[in-house]
Parts: C-alpha cells; sequence; structure tokens
C-alpha cells in the first residue's frame, strides 16, 4: 500500500463507515463488523509496504495491544493483513480525547486529577507488570468515556522492555511527543523502562492541574528544556495547591529515572495516600467534561474550621470550589490564612492559602507601566566558553543551576518606560541627545535607554518596584544576576553554542557592527551605529529579544575575572565586592564575539556611555 492511503468500501470483513482521526503512526476509521454486527475501530499505518521498520512497528503494536485487557486500556479484538494493507481493530470507544478537555487557563479541581491520573496508572502498570512500556502518554492518548473513565489507546511506541534491546530507531534517534517525552527519550537512550512512563504520567497530572505545560516551544527548545531546565511546581500556576502535590508531581518529572516512583504501581499508591492525606474524597466518574474548575485550588485537611466562606455572589474575590459538593465560594482577604468551612455543605476546607491575592505565575505579564515580561523557569546550563573561543574570564565552563524561577523584561527598558519611571531620559540617541542626527525621523520612544549608569539602573528597579500597585504587592524588581543573564540568553538550548540560535552573528540576527562578523560562513553585514528599536530581530526560546546586540545589558554581580573557578554551581551571587560591575550582550558598536551569550564586559559602575542600557528581572514572592 502506499503512504496515506485513503480507505473507503469494504476490507475483508470490514465496512468502512467513515474516518475517525490520523496520528504519527497511522490513520483510524470507524468500521462496522459484519460478521458480528459491532462497531469497531479500524486502524492502518502511514507506511509503505518496504518500510522494514515502520511495519514492524505497526506489527508489534498490534501484538502489545493483543495481550492486554484492562478497563483502563483499549483492547485488540482482531489483527489481520489484506491485499497488503496491514491493520488491526479495536472496541469503538465513544468519548472525548482527554486533550480536548484541557482548556488553557482552566486547572482541574486537585481531587478530579488526582483520580484520573491514578486510574491511568494502574492501566500502565498492568503493561509493566507484562514487560511493556508505552513510551508515549499524553493526553492525546487517553479516551474519557462518557462515564469519566479514562481509557489508554495507542501503543504504537510501545517495545518489551525486559526482551533483548531491539531499536527500531537510529541509535540516539528519539521517539515519542515532545512536550511528555522524558530525558531518556530526548537523549535516544535504549534503557527506557517503567520510570519513562512514570514520567509521562506526571507530565499529564501537571497538565490538568495547571492547564498548561511546562515546556513548550519548537521542538529544539523543548528538548534544551526538558533536559535542562526544572519545570515550575504547579501552584506556581494554580495558587493554593497542597506543597505535597507540588512534590509528588515533580518526582515524577524527575530528570533521574532513578528518583522518579519506581513503577506506576508504585505512583498509582502515592497518589491514592496523598489523597487521603488531604481529605479529598474520590470523585465518582460519571461525565467526561470536569465540572467548572477553579481558579484558586484549596489546601484541605485539619480539624473541624469555625469560620464559614461567604457564597460565590461575593464578587470581586478569588474564588475556589469545595471538594465535597462541587459548589464555589469567594474567599474574602480577611479569612486568608484561617481554618475555614464550606457554606453549602459544612465540609471543613482547612487554612486557606493564596499567593499574590489568588492570582498564579502565567507565563507572561504586564506590569503598570506597560512592560512586558515573561517567566524564566529556571534550569541548569553550561556557563561559560570552551577553551578555543572567548576570554580567560569566560572560563572554566561549569554547569550552572538556577533552582528559583523569575519574570525577565522580553525587551530592553525603552526611553520611554525610562521616563515614565525616572521622569528623565538620559539617552544620547534622541532629540537633542548627542547622537540624534543618526535618529533623525525615528520614534526614539521604542529605542532602549541608555547612557545609564549602574546606580541608574539600580534605582529605576527600586522605584518601579515602589510605583507597583497593591495587586502587585509582592513583585520585586531588580538587575539579573549574571548566571541569571547567561541562562535566559540561551534560550533553553540543549547544545551550547555561542549564541541562542547557533555559532555564527551575522548583521540579520542581531544589532552589531556587521563589518566584523562572527562565527563560521558568517558574512559582512551592515552597521547601523546606533541601537535599533527593540524588539527587531528573533526572539529566543524564552521568548526574550535583543540578548545579543543593541545594548550593553548591566548585571547585578561585581566583576571579578577570576571568579568562573571558585563560584558556587547554585544559584551563584557574584563575587562579594570589586571595582567593576557585569555588563553582558554586547551593543551595535561592538563586533559579533564580543556579542556572544558567554561574553563579559567589565565597567565602572558610575560610567556613562550610548553603548549600555539594562533590562529587568521581577522576582515574585
Amino acid at each position: 500500500m502506499t503512504a496515506r492511503q485513503e480507505l473507503s468500501g469494504r476490507l475483508g470483513r470490514y465496512l468502512i463507515v467513515r474516518k475517525l482521526g490520523a496520528g504519527g503512526m497511522g490513520s483510524v476509521y470507524l468500521a462496522e463488523d459484519t460478521h458480528l454486527g459491532r462497531q469497531v475501530a479500524l486502524k492502518v499505518p502511514h507506511v509503505a509496504d518496504e518500510n522494514g521498520n515502520a511495519v514492524e512497528r505497526f506489527r508489534r503494536e498490534a501484538s502489545v495491544a493483543a495481550r492486554i485487557e484492562h478497563p483502563n486500556l483499549c483492547p485488540v479484538f482482531d489483527v489481520d493483513e489484506i491485499d497488503g494493507i496491514l491493520f488491526f481493530t479495536m472496541p469503538f470507544i465513544e468519548g472525548t480525547p482527554l486533550s480536548r478537555l484541557i482548556e488553557e487557563g482552566k486547572p482541574w479541581p486537585a481531587s478530579r486529577a488526582i483520580e484520573l491520573v491514578r486510574r491511568l496508572a494502574q492501566g500502565v502498570s498492568h503493561l509493566h507488570v507484562r514487560g511493556i512500556v508505552h513510551r508515549d502518554l499524553k493526553p492525546a492518548n487517553v479516551m474519557v468515556r462518557a462515564s469519566g473513565e479514562p481509557v489508554l489507546m495507542d501503543f504504537g511506541l510501545a517495545r518489551v522492555f525486559t526482551a533483548p534491546a531491539q531499536l527500531l530507531t537510529a541509535a540516539g534517534q528519539p521517539m515519542g511527543s515532545p512536550s511528555y517525552m522524558a530525558p531518556e527519550q530526548v537523549l535516544g537512550r535504549r534503557d527506557i523502562g517503567p520510570g519513562t512512563d512514570v514520567y509521562g504520567l506526571g507530565m499529564i497530572l501537571y497538565e490538568l492541574l495547571t492547564a498548561t505545560r511546562p515546556f513548550e516551544g519548537p521542538m529544539a527548545v523543548v528538548f534544551a528544556q526538558v533536559l535542562n531546565a526544572m519545570p515550575p511546581p504547579p501552584s506556581t500556576f494554580a495558587p493554593g495547591l497542597d506543597t505535597r502535590l507540588d512534590a509528588l508531581c515533580l518526582k515524577a518529572l524527575s530528570k533521574v529515572p532513578q528518583e522518579r516512583p519506581p513503577t506506576a504501581e508504585a505512583f498509582a499508591a502515592e497518589l491514592a495516600a496523598l489523597s487521603e492525606q488531604l481529605l479529598i474524597p474520590v470523585p465518582t466518574m460519571t461525565s467526561a467534561a470536569p465540572p467548572p474548575p477553579s481558579a484558586v485550588a484549596t489546601q484541605v485537611g485539619g480539624p473541624p474550621p469555625s469560620v464559614p466562606l461567604l457564597p460565590a455572589e461575593m464578587a470581586g474575590q478569588p474564588r475556589m470550589e469545595c471538594p465535597r459538593c462541587g459548589k464555589a465560594s469567594r474567599i474574602p482577604s480577611t479569612l486568608v490564612g484561617r481554618r475555614v468551612k464550606c457554606p453549602h455543605c459544612g465540609a471543613g476546607l482547612g487554612r486557606l492559602r493564596t499567593r499574590l491575592q489568588g492570582r498564579g505565575r502565567p507565563r507572561r505579564m504586564e506590569n503598570s507601566i506597560g512592560m512586558k515580561l515573561v517567566l524564566i523557569p529556571g534550569g541548569s546550563f553550561l556557563r561559560g566558553s570552551p577553551a578555543d573561543e572567548g576570554g580567560d574570564d569566560e572560563r572554566p565552563q561549569r554547569r550552572i543551576t538556577i533552582t528559583r524561577p523569575f519574570y525577565m523584561g522580553v525587551v530592553q527598558v525603552t526611553q520611554q518606560e525610562y521616563r515614565q519611571v525616572m521622569g528623565n531620559n538620559p539617552s544620547s540617541f534622541r532629540v537633542a541627545g548627542t547622537g540624534e542626527e543618526r535618529v533623525q525621523g525615528l520614534d526614539t520612544s521604542r529605542l532602549p535607554v541608555e547612557s545609564v549608569s549602574w546606580h541608574d539602573a539600580v534605582r529605576f528597579c527600586e522605584k518601579l518596584s515602589a510605583l507597583e500597585p497593591e495587586r502587585a504587592a509582592g513583585c520585586v524588581y531588580r538587575l539579573p544576576t549574571e548566571a541569571e543573564w547567561e541562562l535566559a540568553c540561551r534560550g533553553g538550548s540543549a547544545v551550547i553554542t555561542s549564541f541562542h540560535f547557533g555559532s555564527s552573528l551575522s548583521s540579520r540576527q542581531a544589532n552589531f557592527n556587521g563589518n566584523f562578523p562572527f562565527g563560521p560562513g558568517a558574512k559582512q553585514g551592515v552597521a547601523l551605529r546606533r541601537p535599533t528599536t527593540v524588539g527587531s530581530y528573533p526572539k529566543n526560546g524564552f521568548g526574550l529579544f535583543d540578548m545579543h546586540g543593541n545594548v550593553w545589558e548591566w548585571c547585578a554581580d561585581w566583576y571579578d575575572s577570576g571568579y568562573y573557578a571558585i563560584s558556587l554551581e547554585t544559584d551563584p551571587p557574584g563575587p562579594e565586592d570589586g571595582v567593576y560591575r557585569v555588563a553582558r550582550g554586547g551593543s551595535w558598536f561592538n563586533d559579533g564575539g564580543d556579542c556572544r551569550s558567554a561574553s563579559r564586559n567589565a565597567r565602572e559602575p558610575d560610567q556613562r556611555d550610548d553603548l549600555v542600557g539594562f533590562r529587568v528581572v521581577c522576582v515574585v514572592s
């Protein structure tokens, strides 16, 4: 058969009714079994017969699925080949893919998320005890029946891990869905085992609890984050989640398989135990669609409460749901930190906790002056340069870990933003500035502010923190540490290169002196001889613009040329004192080599010139 052949009419005893959908491995049709008089789902591969590897994967899928029987796993009825067409049939399960039941910004209630993942884990455990690992656990491969019961589908990537390893892809080639792949899958390792499926279950739990995935973006960026970045705790996006649920979810998502729950059965048991500890009643699975999710999850447990919550009609306050009756109430700010009970059914809800007055941590935020920031999730990266690149102050290369997530300005602080906060504009490239002739006819409000000292940048951060309204209490603005800056600059890339996009720099990629490009194949380009409007060049994997060139960016650290050899490897604060402060990123004036991710610059903190600006970091308590 030819690749992606469409079926119609009859295939042996099966009458094709309609196409239900397609995945990376095959297409699925609704068919009528004319011998037994029942509807079935009939799956055929997207491969040509001569493609031995793909055909073998398809045969294996049928073989694996035919040996299972569990209420949370989809069985196989029949496996056959007719007129060169390989296919197998399964029950036609009426339901909704779990992926369609996850709405952006609408986390599931903790009780329902825990129970659904616990049942999936029980099904996956049934595979594991038979020597089978699924390797592609994700919401799109879970069908939720009308009763709410989850059924795991699609064994196209499963393999028998207790048998001698027989890799059906080239060595080192990862298989799976990027956002749900465990680190060992990204690395293409052969020793894939039960821990890989535990990771997938943990990722499904994370997505249900937060209505988001911790790692998103182009494939290369996702792979880099899977290998190097630590997912923010689920409560980052769903304030009020119990810290024990945070811990269990992140345990399942550990980079090291041995640090995860050892089996899916063990993970299911931990979920059940945690549900009991939180006094969350096991929900009855009666509807495929989850109840309206709460904007604020609730920590439950503790002695009987004495303070009632106000009913849901109380506007202007964060909302919560009772895990017993499912009815919504509003949380008066006066009750935060006190033990409460549901006003509808009287259930004890324990001590209420909120963060930022009920607001979560979205991937993006906009502050009171319109400045846009993105969440940098933290993680590990290889800091510095190899021996054949850069100066001695960029070595030795060492793996550095940033444990705390933080927000960073999408672009460098602009002249308009600086004027809004400080009441003046010191920039040279403005009307009546010393560089006015180079910006004739331009809107300079969106150029980066420059000619600011390190002390000016620090005062800006202090004033911006004070300006933020009460709704953002707890937001503290500051300059990034040098380690935070380099982590953010590299954009989550798994491959350490000179720039976030590769090993070469030309003037179409950043604003620098294009007469002196950097790296193999880089061609001489233009030199604007001035800053350009922020955001004019491609963003990196975190969504940050102009990390290379335009203007140098002040960092919080003192400069020490030998600091890398003695610094801490976790959250390095920089030297305790010094003469110079660090600036990073290069500028419109500098050669391409000065704009590398690892390039460092030492400047007196009182120095002001038209090459240096800054961007801010916001830390949320």
